[in-house]
Parts: C-alpha cells; sequence; structure tokens
C-alpha cells in the first residue's frame, strides 16, 4: 500500500495507520501452513462422503420412506372426479301417436365427485402398511450398513498405508546405515585396513537396500491410491499420513476377557434381516386377508344434463351413499398356496438371519483371537527390535575397532531392519485386526480414530 500526503510534511498519524496496513497485508499474504496430514477419523468421514453405495443406499431409504407415507395413506378417504361433455347428432325417438318424444340430448354434461373409505379389509391394508413400515427400517439398516463397511475399508486402507509408509522409512534408515558403513570402509581401505572385498561387499548391501526401497516405495504408491480412490482425491501425490501413531499398549485390557456373544453384535445387517421377517409375517398377513371378505364406504355427488333424466335434458343433480362388499373364492387353492409360500418365505428369512448371525460370531471371534495374538507378536517384535538395535551399535564400535569383520556388520545391520520391520509391521496389524473386530460386531467405535 502507497500513501501520499497533500501537505508539505506528511501526518504522523496516516503514516503510522499506512505502516500498521502494510504490515498487516504482509501477514495475510503469507500462508500459513496447514497441517496437511490425513487423519484416520477424516479419512473415514471422506470416504463416507464419496462412497457412491453409501449415497445409492440413503436415496433407497428416502424411497422406502415416501413408500410407506404412500401406503399409510390408504387409511385415509380418497376424493376422485369425473368429468365430461359430448354432442350427439342423432338420438333414439318414441313414436306412438299420439306420443312422439326423442330419448336423450343432444348435448351432454356429466361430472360425478365420488369419496369412498375402506371399512374393513381383513388386515390386508395394516399388513402393507407394517410391511412398507418394515421396508423402511431395512432400507436405514441398508444405509447402515454401506457405511460401516466403506468405513473399515478406509481404515483398513489408511492403516495399510501408514505401515508402507513406516516401512518405506525404515528401509531408507537402512540404506543410511549402510551408507555410512560403505563410507568407513571406504576410509578403513584408504588407510590399509580394509580390503577391496569389504568395499564390494558394502557396494552389493547397498544396492539389495537401494533395491528394496524402490520396492517398497511403489507398495506405499498403490496403498496411497487404494486410498486416495476411496477418500475422492484423485492425485499422484502419496497422501501424507501423521508421522506417529499410538502404542497398542492399553487397549488390550478391554478385549482380554471379553465373551462374544449375540448379544455384543449389533451388525446392521442383522437389524436389516430382521426387519426383513417383520415384512415377511405381514406378508403372512396380507396372504391371509384374501379369505376374508373386504368392506367399502362411498358417497357420490352426480350433476348433469341430462344425467338420469333421459326424457328431460335439463339439469339435474343427486346425491347417493353406500357400501360396496367384495368376495372372492378360487376354487383351485390360490388363496392356500399363497399363504403357504408366505410361511415358507418367512422360515426363510428367519434361517437366512441365524446363518448371518453365526457368520458374524465366527468372525468376531476368530478376529479377538487374532487381537491377543498380534499384540503378543508386538511385543516380542519390540523387544527383538530392542536386541537387534543393541546388537547393531555394539557391532558398530567393535568393526571400527578391528575386532569384526564388515561382512558380519551387514548381517547384524540386515538382522536390524528386519526386526524394525517388523516392528513396524506388528504394530499396525494389530490395529487392523482392531478394525475387522469392530466391523464384526458393529462397534461405533470403528467411525472413530486409536
Amino acid at each position: 500500500m502507497i500513501c501520499f500526503s497533500t501537505a508539505s510534511r506528511p501526518n504522523s498519524h496516516i503514516m503510522t495507520f499506512c505502516l500498521v496496513t502494510f504490515i498487516f497485508t504482509l501477514f495475510l499474504a503469507i500462508p500459513i501452513k496447514a497441517n496437511s496430514f490425513l487423519t484416520l477419523t477424516e479419512a473415514i468421514k471422506m470416504a463416507q462422503n464419496h462412497s457412491f453405495a453409501v449415497q445409492a443406499s440413503g436415496y433407497g431409504f428416502k424411497a422406502a420412506e415416501l413408500d410407506y407415507k404412500s401406503v399409510n395413506a390408504e387409511r385415509y378417504p380418497t376424493l376422485s372426479l369425473n368429468a365430461s361433455g359430448f354432442y350427439i347428432n342423432k338420438l333414439q325417438s318414441i313414436d306412438a301417436l299420439p306420443v312422439q318424444m326423442e330419448i336423450g340430448s343432444h348435448e351432454n354434461y356429466q361430472a360425478d365427485l365420488n369419496l369412498s373409505f375402506p371399512i374393513y379389509t381383513g388386515g390386508k391394508l395394516s399388513g402393507l402398511i407394517g410391511a412398507a413400515k418394515a421396508a423402511t427400517e431395512a432400507g436405514s439398516y441398508e444405509y447402515e450398513t454401506q457405511k460401516i463397511a466403506i468405513a473399515f475399508q478406509s481404515r483398513r486402507a489408511w492403516l495399510n498405508l501408514s505401515m508402507r509408509q513406516r516401512l518405506v522409512n525404515s528401509t531408507q534408515a537402512s540404506l543410511d546405515r549402510i551408507r555410512i558403513i560403505k563410507e568407513n570402509v571406504i576410509n578403513l581401505y584408504q588407510n590399509g585396513l580394509a580390503d577391496s572385498v569389504d568395499i564390494l561387499e558394502t557396494e552389493l548391501a547397498y544396492e539389495n537396500g537401494h533395491e528394496q526401497l524402490l520396492q517398497m516405495e511403489n507398495e506405499l504408491r498403490n496403498a496411497s491410491t487404494a486410498l486416495a480412490i476411496l477418500i475422492g482425491i484423485y492425485s499422484k501425490k502419496v497422501i501424507e499420513l501423521p508421522p506417529n501413531i499410538p502404542t497398542p499398549d492399553s487397549s488390550i485390557l478391554d478385549y482380554q476377557d471379553l465373551l462374544v456373544d449375540t448379544d455384543s453384535i449389533s451388525r446392521p445387517e442383522l437389524k436389516k434381516i430382521l426387519s426383513q421377517i417383520k415384512s415377511a409375517q405381514q406378508l403372512v398377513k396380507i396372504k391371509n386377508a384374501a379369505y376374508l371378505p373386504r368392506l367399502t364406504g362411498f358417497g357420490r355427488y352426480s350433476i348433469g344434463k341430462p344425467n338420469r333424466d333421459m326424457f328431460d335434458a335439463e339439469w339435474n343433480d343427486y346425491l347417493s351413499v353406500g357400501l360396496a362388499l367384495n368376495w372372492e373364492f378360487n376354487f383351485g387353492g390360490k388363496t392356500n398356496n399363497n399363504v403357504a409360500s408366505a410361511k415358507q418365505r418367512l422360515l426363510s428369512a428367519r434361517t437366512n438371519y441365524l446363518a448371518v448371525e453365526e457368520k458374524l460370531m465366527l468372525e468376531a471371534e476368530t478376529s479377538l483371537e487374532n487381537i491377543l495374538s498380534a499384540y503378543k507378536l508386538y511385543e516380542s517384535s519390540k523387544r527383538k527390535q530392542d536386541i537387534t538395535g543393541n546388537k547393531f551399535r555394539l557391532a558398530k564400535e567393535k568393526q571400527q575397532a578391528g575386532g569384526l569383520t564388515v561382512n558380519r556388520l551387514l548381517e547384524i545391520e540386515s538382522e536390524y531392519s528386519a526386526a524394525e520391520q517388523v516392528y513396524f509391521v506388528s504394530q499396525l496389524k494389530y490395529y487392523i485386526n482392531e478394525s475387522y473386530f469392530l466391523y464384526a460386531i458393529g462397534s461405533d467405535k470403528i467411525y472413530g480414530g486409536f
């Protein structure tokens, strides 16, 4: 911002204001670096917002709600209007002396206002409403099914990317250690304390580590692409995740004494099948209603020309009210077969519920055992990482003192690198197995972080 003053000497207040404004403008122009790390909770929310399956099930749920409102409206009276107007050029006539007249009218106008309402349907209407309500519940649980499935997929993809990221970092750290060993060997060779074979050993180890790093980076990019597709980010850049995750040291206590039973499983798939069972029960009710008569009340107001008076072409109207009884009988056993079919569908839905419940029970128990096993492997790999890390540190000092060959030092570094990678993998596999368990029992924790 540039300020001018018409006076020969600038006003001090104006100059102060311009200076403050200029500094403030510069401050706003400096971009503030936001936290670019994608957290687990953010990834789950983004995946759900992007998922076409979640969106489609949401639309289906809304359609089921509207269908329920439509069927429920059948309880209320229905008003209809039928109107017509037409011209007839030739009319029938009566020609019998001394009477001679035409029947009807050349100009015809007719309007009928009808009001009908159900009085008794044998349970068919209440069955239709109950089935529509059950379909609405099933639609809501289908929506929840898609949401939890996407949450599980995105959670697993995020954890897999985090694991790949740590493997790349570990491989890069291993490569840096080999590079330092290589530089030390070159210095020893220049001082006559190492031979060319040692240099070749370090160069070969470095190339092997670089080849492993290239493979790890490729797997990292693939894992990033898989997560990017789930959350709707189409970019070739690798998604940055938080560098640190909590260690699984306290949450394991929640699982050690946990007993998996039918009450602990609240997957929306089971709730959806329960709604389907309700719908099947209502279908039996609907089919049974065919045994009973249907009674409908109606009222009609009719106005027209000539309307009911065919011999006097004048406007006239009338009002009528009444009851309509409809009762159908099929001699081929149609109703019996329909009822039997509906009962079989009910048995099928109940059996399907037991099958899915058993499957989820098995998945929950298996994943729970995997959690406990993964935690034990994590503790073991952590101890091995500490041991191999101390072993490498001592071996490095011993090699620098001339008491250890370069080949042996490289072997120890390889052990340390492998133990470090196993540690990172075991840490992430614990959370992956936990995600399987949370998904199996339908826990709301699957939507959150660690």
